[in-house]
């Protein structure tokens, strides 16, 4: 019996943001239909993670669902690699609290007040019941951390020390745990874990919303790889992420704000 000739791969490796993996896995399902010979193993491990193997050269594409923490920056200038940044899409950042919260709504300003320390009762928010607020924040590695800072607690602020420190988006899981708590994760993963979510200055963070800038906590969805690296590989599924009949489509089907709703400044 003859043998049948063995099938060859060519494999493009992404790792790095877990929010921008659960896009990419949809994406690359997709992508590997239309090109059969390709293969995408996915690995997760944070922002930083994608950031680092791309600067390190042990991955094809970061994922990163926030520009570089000012601590990576300053460790990147140091490297012989620099990034190029392809803009997947835009997510918005949720607060959230326990289900039994009867809160619906928080200001920005009330937020910063919370995150920072400044306010540390449920009363002063308006839940009298409610006892000493819990704060839950992303570790600082991960991607959703870098713009709750700046968007809640501010530039020259940081997140309280009282803060319980959670890696990665399992904080959904805490915070539906702790009655007292509030959390933050990303919308989508937010609305697939069906966490009870404030609305932000009375704008509830939807796709249009986010999409509009009314809701004012968004990031950037990110495909990070090496400048001056040449790949045709990885340009052609970098275009394919971008297309708006082929990545772009999926990446609004799953509910993100696709990127050519606006350009990237």
């Amino acid at each position: 019996m003859k043998e049948q000739p063995q099938k060859t791969y060519s494999y493009l490796q992404c790792r790095g943001s877990d929010t921008v993996l659960t896009i990419i896995q949809k994406v690359a399902a997709e992508y590997m239909r239309e090109y059969p010979s390709i293969r995408l193993p996915l690995l997760g491990g944070g922002t930083s993670r994608g950031y680092k193997c791309v600067l390190d050269k042990t991955t094809d594409i970061g994922l990163a669902s926030s520009p570089m923490s000012q601590d990576m920056q300053k460790w990147a200038k140091k490297q012989p690699v620099q990034i190029n940044e392809t803009l997947l899409g835009y997510d918005g950042l949720a607060a959230i609290v326990h289900p039994s919260n009867p809160l619906t709504n928080l200001s920005l300003n009330q937020l910063h007040d919370v995150f920072t320390g400044k306010v540390t009762e449920w009363k002063t928010l308006g839940w009298d019941k409610g006892g000493t607020i819990h704060v839950y924040s992303q570790d600082p590695g991960r991607g959703g951390y870098e713009p709750w800072k700046r968007i809640v607690a501010g530039e020259n602020n940081f997140i309280t020390l009282k803060a319980t420190v959670i890696n990665g988006s399992i904080i959904y899981k805490s915070v539906q745990e702790d009655p007292a708590a509030i959390g933050y994760v990303g919308v989508l993963t937010a609305n697939k874990m069906n966490s009870k979510i404030l609305s932000v200055n009375g704008v509830a963070p939807t796709q249009e919303s986010i999409h509009e800038g009314t809701y004012p906590i968004r990031r950037e969805l990110l495909l990070i790889t090496a400048k001056g690296i040449e790949n045709p590989e990885v340009d052609r599924f970098l275009a394919y992420c971008q297309h708006p009949e082929k990545g772009q489509a999926i990446v609004e089907k799953m509910g993100v704000v696709h990127a050519h709703s606006e350009s990237k400044s």
